[in-house]
């Protein structure tokens, strides 16, 4: 009795190997993409909060350059701040005899967010 003949191989892949390195390459690709979108979400939070920064800084060169009776409290909402229409600030000016302490306070997101800052000035 002869031996059948063995099919000849044939060369390629399984479906379930491709399935495999489909699956394998999709986890990759999402890996990568949360990765790019946590890196998106940081830079944008990091830009408002440098325009709370700026816009804190702002008002202290403003207020050394004002004499000191005029220094006050003031706050402006959402929209009011022109080119930063997704920022506010709130001002508190208290006086502690001829010294006058300024906390400001710049939130963003919906006031999820904000940035506070000290300062004090004094009557000279």
């Amino acid at each position: 009795m002869k031996p059948k003949p063995r099919p000849p191989k044939q060369a390629g892949f399984t479906l379930i190997e491709v399935m495999v390195t489909v699956v394998l390459m999709t986890l990759g690709l999402l890996v990568i993409l949360g990765v790019f979108l946590g890196a998106a979400k940081a830079n944008s939070y990091a830009k408002k909060m440098d325009i709370a920064q700026y816009l804190a800084l702002e008002t202290l060169e403003q207020f050394r350059n004002t004499r000191f009776i005029q220094i006050q409290s003031f706050e402006e909402n959402y929209g009011q701040i022109a080119n930063y229409p997704n920022h506010r600030r709130r001002v508190q000016v208290t006086m502690n005899g001829t010294l006058k302490q300024v906390q400001i306070t710049v939130l963003f997101d919906a006031d999820r967010h904000q940035a506070d800052f000290r300062s004090s000035y004094a009557n000279l």
